[in-house]
């Protein structure tokens, strides 16, 4: 069974229903899916046959059919790329058709005499160009800073018409069926298959960034290699200022904007080259995510580490406002679910008393996972990697998924803790509050979650 909560305004999650979905609801339109991808109008679900769409179609997107189902698909809000079969990177461009995108290599970038650790890429997308010079000048999204470095690449674009898999009925057409103006269709083919491409393995992307791994766990900024450690790449994260990147060797770097502490550091400040995240040196970390400015590591023993902002609790600590509150108001609700997966579970509220997911108070016992000795210290920033020890020792972690301001915990017991925050809804326990500590979501034997900006999905058994 497939349930989700959180921004609903687009229809994305419910037909029909209510703007704001507050309790984990069961997702009629879509029975099966083994991924999903989350954007703020849209989710694209991957079924065993093919992708599909619900919500708004936004620009510049393409018809779900057009998405071959064995696609990796990345999504922001107005960006939608993906890994082919042959392991290429297209994204789909403002003419209704994919384009590819050719990266350079550590090689050709020294070459062009470009010393790596001064180049800022960390946030540049390639523009719509075929051969051309581009001059791009980048902004963030949410916070309108204007980042002052501007970059001159040489960007190899080759595109291809058509609007769905009828006229890209495979990956080999990406490469060997691209117009030119310059050669005939013989010579061009001929050029590209000679030419060698990578493959990728993992592609992440948001409307001012792409970030990318190919087979030999080189990481992309762009279609920039980045030097990340001596150890090849084995995950990657990207939030709305800053990158993440995980070696085969567990150890975690950063990059980009840091002014609110997601670069784990220590210190607030901005990284255009990756930097070790050194507290978490000897630990193996086996997962990390990335949330709009926050950051979590997972260690192969089941601990959480937390790092960044932490305006709405989204860290799983209490955080310090004049008034106590998310700075983002709440929308006026109340809970008008169509058909509320309601169970009998239980959460621990900031003052360690249990509620149910509606946060009534209904006792002062504690639950018997919940460590009653754990930190509560009060932060709005954390600069360096922080241990969240909400649980006890006997409970580990399986997976961790970050929205731009809340964060989802999966715990080996097939339960789901939600912290951060809840305008709309996306924390799934039955109200619009956020909450400063990990709630109980009311759902049992869950096994996989995702988390976008402002929604949560929950995969159940």
């Amino acid at each position: 069974m497939i349930c989700g909560c959180g921004n609903n305004i687009s229809q994305q999650l419910f037909i029909n229903g209510p703007q704001v979905l507050c309790c984990p609801t069961k997702v009629t339109e879509v029975t099966k899916a083994n991924e999903v991808q989350i954007a703020f109008s849209y989710i694209l679900w991957r079924t065993e046959e093919f992708w599909r769409l619900t919500g708004y179609k936004a620009r510049n997107s393409p018809p779900y059919d057009a998405i071959h189902p064995d696609w990796k698909v990345a999504v922001s809000e107005n960006r939608i790329a993906a890994i082919t079969e042959r392991g290429s990177v297209v994204l789909w461009d403002k003419e209704n058709r994919w384009r590819m995108l050719t990266f350079q290599t550590l090689l050709q970038s020294n070459s062009q005499g470009q010393d790596l650790e001064k180049r800022d890429d960390s946030f540049q997308l390639p523009k719509d160009c075929e051969g051309e010079t581009v001059e791009s000048h980048i902004q963030t999204v949410h916070d309108k800073v204007k980042m002052e470095s501007v970059n001159k690449n040489h960007c190899e674009c080759k595109s291809v018409q058509g609007h769905s898999l009828k006229h890209i009925p495979s990956d080999f057409m990406l490469i060997s069926d691209i117009p030119s103006s310059s050669s005939t269709s013989g010579e061009k083919n001929s050029q590209e298959t000679e030419q060698p491409q990578k493959s990728f393995q993992k592609l992440l992307i948001e409307d001012n960034a792409l970030l990318a791994i190919d087979i030999d766990g080189v990481a992309y900024s762009s279609n920039i290699p980045m030097q990340v450690g001596r150890q090849q790449v084995s995950e990657i994260a990207l939030g709305k200022e800053h990158c993440m990147a995980l070696t085969k060797d567990g150890e975690v770097y950063t990059w980009g904007g840091g002014m609110r502490g997601q670069l784990g550091t220590g210190v607030l400040h901005f990284s255009d080259v990756p930097l070790q995240v050194e507290n978490l040196h000897g630990l193996f970390i086996k997962s990390i995510s990335c949330g709009g400015w926050h950051s979590t590591a997972l260690s192969d023993s089941g601990d959480v580490y937390v790092w960044g902002w932490n305006e709405s609790g989204q860290l799983g600590y209490p955080f310090k406002t004049k008034e106590k509150r998310s700075l983002y108001i709440s929308l006026d609700h109340h809970c008008q679910c169509p058909e509320p997966v309601c169970q009998e579970v239980t959460s621990c509220s900031v003052d360690g008393t249990l509620s149910k997911a509606t946060g009534v108070e209904i006792g002062v016992e504690k639950d018997k996972r919940i460590n009653p000795e754990r930190s509560k210290d009060v932060l709005n920033v954390q600069a360096s990697p922080k241990l969240l020890n909400f649980w006890v020792e006997s409970y580990s972690l399986t997976d961790i998924a970050c929205g731009d301001q809340h964060t989802l915990f999966l715990l080996d017991d097939g339960s789901v803790w939600s912290v951060g925050m809840n305008k709309y809804g996306q924390l799934g326990l039955g109200h619009t509050e956020c909450f400063e500590e990990p709630a109980e979501v009311p759902l049992k034997n869950v096994t996989k979650i995702f988390a976008g900006g402002w929604n949560s999905i929950f995969v159940t058994s």
